[in-house]
């Protein structure tokens, strides 16, 4: 049985360095990647203000940067 994320597909993220880049997650592929310490899922980021507009990323990576990537941080709600 795989983990539950802790995202939803909808939630809004806003780009590390540069805060005016609000990503919303679109899709969420549990189980995505294998590793030493278990199943990790993949979240799939689409944002409309960079060039780059779609990002895949191991849900751990939200809140930092990862290998070169921007860095995702959770909005959080009012």
């Amino acid at each position: 049985m795989s983990k539950k994320s802790k995202y939803e597909v909808g939630e809004l993220l806003v780009m590390g360095p540069n805060p005016e880049h609000l990503g919303v997650v679109v899709e969420i592929e549990e189980d995505f990647y294998k590793t030493n310490h278990g199943p990790m899922n993949r979240i799939t980021i689409h944002c409309e203000t960079t060039i780059n507009k779609t990002f895949y990323l191991p849900e751990v990576a939200v809140g930092q940067a990862f290998d070169g990537e921007p860095g995702w941080i959770k909005v959080n709600d009012p």
